[in-house]
């Protein structure tokens, strides 16, 4: 039995009585004692609040009492609104237009009898119109003629004349009268033919030819 004792980091070894001694190395387990560190906390510092002295205004003075003065309103009237001038522009003078009168003479009318001439004709050889007018007037007295070719070849001539008995005319016919013959002119009436109508060929396509499907015998026999 071996007995191992440490004590203070030593290692001492003792033999036990009546055995024989075998020299063997013991490698002592060492373990060395701990270091026990403080955890320091510093202490807080305390910083004193800085309090500035107080400074004292000295007392203040007071004048002896006197009594506040009547005060006497001064009357201010209001003031009167006045608008803004409305700006008017100046007129433009313009001259007034000076009328002249166009002076036109009065006709003069007369009161005497009236006399006058005047005569015309038409002479149409394309359209066959032929006639003519002829007037004359002394004092109250009006006398004229007139012409016109008829169609049937006269000549229709009026005169007439008129005066405080009123309008008289006289009439009188010149030529032969002649009427032709009316030959109706035969038009045939027109031949309609009718348009010719076209009608397109059919087109016939051959029907198709169909192949019976072709018959293969098979390869091997029957047997029954």
């Amino acid at each position: 039995m071996i007995v191992v004792v440490g004590v203070m980091g030593k290692a001492v070894h003792h033999r036990p009585t009546g055995s024989p001694y075998h020299p063997t190395t013991y490698k002592p387990h060492y373990e060395p004692t701990p270091i026990y560190t403080p955890s320091y906390t510093p202490k807080p510092t305390y910083t004193p609040a800085y309090t500035p002295k107080p400074t004292y205004a000295p007392r203040p003075t007071y004048s002896p009492y006197k009594p506040e003065p009547l005060y006497k309103p001064v009357y201010t009237p209001k003031p009167v609104y006045k608008p803004e001038p409305v700006y008017t522009p100046e007129p433009v003078y313009t001259p007034k237009p000076v009328y002249t009168p166009s002076y036109k003479p009065a006709p003069v009318y007369h009161d005497g009898p009236t006399k006058y001439d005047f005569g015309y004709g038409v002479a149409d050889n394309y359209h066959g119109t032929n006639f003519g007018h002829s007037e004359k007037r002394e004092g109250y007295r009006t006398e004229g003629q007139y012409f016109v070719d008829l169609p049937d070849g006269r000549r229709m001539i009026v005169k007439y004349y008129s005066d405080e008995t009123g309008y008289h005319p006289t009439i009188t016919y010149e030529g032969t009268p002649t009427y032709p013959e009316h030959k109706p002119v035969y038009k045939p009436r027109p031949t309609y033919k009718p348009e010719p109508s076209y009608r397109h060929e059919p087109v016939y396509k051959p029907r198709p030819t169909y192949h019976p499907a072709a018959h293969h015998e098979p390869l091997y026999g029957s047997h029954y």
